[in-house]
């Protein structure tokens, strides 16, 4: 029987590429929908802080008013 030696082009494994490819084509992201939703968000919040402020101020301004009222009687 005759022993052969293994080729060693046949054994040699590829090593993975660990480094990162970039695309072929540059292209900036698309981030307006995310903006535009991020902003409607903003804008709904404000909303209503701004309900809140001034149902707040309301309150302030109807107990002072009220503490006055009773404070003469």
């Amino acid at each position: 029987m005759k022993h052969q030696t293994p080729n060693s082009k046949h054994q040699l494994v590829k090593t993975p590429n660990t480094k990162l490819q970039t695309p072929e084509k540059h292209q900036a992201s698309n981030f307006k929908p995310l903006v535009r939703a991020a902003l409607l968000e903003l804008d709904a919040w404000n909303f209503f802080g701004a309900w809140f402020l001034v149902f707040g101020v309301c309150n302030l301004v109807f107990g002072v008013w009220c503490l006055r009222g009773l404070a003469s009687l």
